[in-house]
């Protein structure tokens, strides 16, 4: 897991870096968002002591990362992908500790009702309002089970209803910075309308 061992996010990091110190300011990379998931190394994530050491590791990694962007761009993103559930207190608002040392997150917010998403995604919200930082909330198109974590078998447009009413109520948040969609491939693939 790379919230252990830091070696290769590290040295991703610094290559992006080092490509935009010599690339022309419209062809500089932005951000990059890293999709680091301790909790599926089971035999650890499900101890207290490997939680502990997962944690740990993971808060570690993401300190490294700012400070090899703070020493070459400032300006630099650093987002990184998180599950809807790390806003519980049994994984000890590990969303928090995650915001604070990030630009951004995006919320692995994988369900097809509205209800749903904004339950889910409303402590990373409020989290980010109070962190000032950037929040996005995702969604899944591709063909997963179960059905309810996916818009697949939706129609763009049945979609659409759906994630307008999510927008709506999550755009009174000052840190809501839009609906991310997992991913393009699976997306264009979706029917229009019935």
């Amino acid at each position: 897991s790379w919230a252990l061992n830091h070696t290769a996010p590290l040295t991703y990091l610094a290559q992006v870096l080092e490509y935009n110190a010599q690339a022309e300011p419209r062809q500089k990379i932005l951000g990059f968002q890293f999709d680091i998931e301790p909790y599926l190394v089971r035999e650890l994530w499900n101890t207290p002591e490997g939680f502990a050491q997962l944690k740990a590791g993971f808060l570690d990694l993401l300190k490294k990362l700012r400070a090899a962007r703070d020493e070459a761009d400032p300006g630099f993103e650093i987002g990184v992908a998180i599950p809807r559930w790390y806003d519980q207190e049994q994984y000890e608002f590990l969303n928090r500790d995650i915001q604070a040392a990030t630009d951004y997150v995006a919320v692995m917010n994988y369900w097809n009702e509205a209800q749903r998403l904004i339950r889910d995604g409303t402590g990373e919200l409020e989290a980010g309002d109070q962190l000032g930082k950037k929040v996005y909330i995702g969604v899944e198109v591709q063909q997963i089970d179960p059905p309810t974590i996916t818009f697949y078998g939706f129609t763009v447009e049945q979609m659409e209803a759906v994630l307008t009413q999510v927008h709506t109520e999550f755009a009174k948040h000052p840190s809501y910075a839009g609906l991310v969609i997992h991913h393009y491939a699976a997306y264009i693939d979706m029917p229009a309308e019935q």
